[in-house]
């Protein structure tokens, strides 16, 4: 019969199931992990999301992980719940949109926060496709900053009248941060002071 060892330490079990000693069993519970590849048991911090014991059976599950559509399956679901967000998603409010002012050939004023989605809502107003449209009216954007020499100041009559550089309907939007703790700084007489009151409290404690 083959004999079972500890997975901590690699000492024989004896009449425990799965650890030789409580110390081993402590250690397993609370900071020890399974690899997912070789079985090896290793540290791993609680907060940690390691799965592997090293960098072999990393990239070991890495390439398997490749083989049987996980990782694409991943990269599939994070792209579809892009879609869905306001912040990445074809949406007034995205985050790397900007803001417009144009007009129209008949004099219309149209206020844009995403010049490229407002296209593709619009394709009626205008000949060509949405990107055509889109990229017109940043050459004019382009060509008032003086970036473009031979630029033109309208796109099929298309005239820019004004542009932010942030997107205004994210005005309401308010960013999460954390809050940040900055500790005192004790002057040398807050030191002194403080170790004095400790020491009392270690006198009272020890002579009570």
């Amino acid at each position: 019969m083959k004999e079972r060892k500890c997975p901590i330490c690699g000492k024989d079990l004896g009449r425990n199931k799965i650890y030789c000693s409580q110390e081993c069993r402590a250690k397993g519970v609370k900071h020890y992990r399974k690899c997912t590849v070789c079985g090896k048991f290793f540290w791993a911090a609680p907060t940690s999301q390691v799965r592997t014991c090293g960098q072999e059976c990393e990239k070991k599950l890495r390439s398997e992980n490749g083989k049987n559509g996980a990782s694409a399956e991943n990269l599939r679901i994070a792209q579809e719940a892009a879609k869905h967000s306001h912040n990445s998603g074809k949406f007034p409010e995205n985050a790397i949109a900007k803001s417009w002012v144009i007009k129209s050939p008949g004099g219309t004023i149209y206020y844009i926060d995403n010049l490229k989605l407002w296209a593709e809502q619009h394709t009626e107003l205008f000949p060509t496709t949405p990107l055509q449209f889109a990229d017109g009216i940043r050459r004019i954007k382009a060509t008032l900053l003086g970036k473009r020499k031979r630029g033109s100041y309208q796109y099929k009559g298309w005239r820019l009248i004004d542009w932010s550089e942030t997107n205004n309907s994210r005005a309401d939007i308010t960013p999460r941060q954390r809050p940040t703790r900055r500790k005192k700084k004790r002057t040398n007489e807050e030191r002194l002071q403080l170790k004095r009151e400790k020491a009392k409290e270690r006198y009272h404690k020890k002579h009570k």
